[in-house]
């Protein structure tokens, strides 16, 4: 797999044979991510990353009857491990995640992924970037996991408000739950609101405890105070914006 190498602050560009890309001429790689478009069903590797903001991502589509995507990925990520050991870097095999997604939920792939020096099964679920995905891309765990450590963030900011004001109190929450609450959350997007519901509840605990007023307070008029939009708004607005 030909590489072209420049300092470590410069972008990593590497050529890779991963099949042909209906909308492109070839696939890359640069900045450690093999980028292919999206089609029936597409494989995920995520791997040991080069520093702590740049995982390596190898994304393959392939139909449910192709029965050739298991030997280009191991190539791909043969030459991975080759291009990795000349810069002086080692591939970690126990960070090394693989993940299938079926393009119906009926489909059943038995993919397996042998190299001389790795042996992957593909993972109910992977955390990528402080985000966990799972096969079914339903996010159900990390709804989950995002709102339990708002709720243990709420419980502290709770205990020390009686010693705050309420715009201490304002910008505390803005950057210890809010930001959260918008971390990635475009990711979210077409979900059912059931699906986001803990999300939601997290942030109607929020706007009272800016004001010092009970638990179970009307909210709706304390996000027109705070400028806040619920949740499904910041979602949307979120997927927008990355569109634009």
């Amino acid at each position: 797999m030909p590489a072209a190498c420049g300092k470590e602050n410069n972008p990593v560009r590497l050529h890779t044979d991963l099949g042909p890309d209906p909308s492109a001429g070839s696939n890359e790689l640069e900045f450690g991510v093999v980028i292919v478009q999206n089609a029936a069903a597409r494989l995920l590797t995520v791997t040991e990353k080069r520093d702590p903001i740049t995982p390596i991502l190898l994304y393959l589509p392939f139909p449910p009857d192709d029965h050739t995507a298991l030997a280009r990925i191991s190539d791909c990520l043969s030459d991975i491990s080759t291009w990795m050991k000349a810069l002086h870097l080692q591939l970690n095999r126990s960070k090394t995640e693989l993940l299938v997604f079926p393009a119906k939920p009926t489909i059943h792939h038995s993919i397996c992924i042998q190299t001389e020096s790795l042996s992957l099964a593909p993972s109910k679920l992977a955390r990528n970037l402080g985000v966990m995905i799972d096969d079914q891309l339903t996010f159900k765990d990390h709804v989950t996991s995002v709102a339990r450590s708002c709720r243990f963030a709420l419980l502290k900011i709770r205990k020390i408000r009686p010693y705050l004001t309420q715009h201490t109190t304002q910008l505390l929450v803005q950057a210890m739950l809010i930001s959260r609450l918008d971390y990635c959350n475009a990711l979210l997007t077409a979900l059912p609101a059931c699906a986001v519901k803990p999300l939601q509840m997290v942030q109607n605990a929020e706007a009272p405890l800016v004001f010092g007023q009970p638990k179970r307070s009307h909210v709706t008029p304390l996000f027109v105070e705070l400028h806040w939009l619920p949740l499904a708004a910041r979602i949307k607005s979120s997927s927008h914006c990355r569109l634009l």
